[in-house]
């Protein structure tokens, strides 16, 4: 009769522990879905050679990029070229999706009387989070008119 209750315990366990793996696998158990909390950075923070070869090959575009180092996922927006200083991006939310992590930023214009500099331009926010395996997207880029 223990003999029979040992091999029902065992068989119960391997099952249970067969179900666990069987619904574990393949889903990235760490992903916050919703808000995820973020990090504003300079760019003095990118002092590994691949890391600065990534901001500088992409600082000037309009978009999104990102790169998975180490512990974190740098993303990068940036608003493309503009034809004086005064202009910033501002980072509003990121959100986590189940296979995506979506970036909405704004594009903040100088104001009319404010003093900027005459040059172009290539204003952008860089940030990290923990490492994730989804890709970043942007989400929506809202640009701020002149006042």
């Amino acid at each position: 009769m223990k003999k029979n209750k040992l091999i029902s315990l065992i068989l119960i366990m391997i099952l249970s522990l067969s179900l666990f793996i069987a619904c574990s696998k393949g889903k990235n158990t760490s992903a916050i879905i919703g808000d995820i909390d973020f990090e504003v950075v300079g760019s003095d923070v990118l002092t590994d050679s691949k890391l600065e070869e990534w901001y500088n090959e992409n600082h000037k575009e309009e978009g999104i990029s990102s790169i998975d180092f180490k512990e974190y996922k740098y993303i990068l927006v940036g608003a493309g070229e503009m034809p004086t200083g005064g202009y910033s991006v501002e980072i509003t939310s990121v959100v986590g999706k189940e296979d995506t992590i979506i970036v909405d930023a704004k594009i903040n214009a100088p104001k009319d009387d404010e003093m900027v500099t005459e040059a172009l331009t290539y204003p952008n926010a860089l940030i990290r989070v923990s490492k994730d395996s989804r890709k970043a997207a942007l989400g929506d880029l809202l640009k701020e008119t002149v006042e």
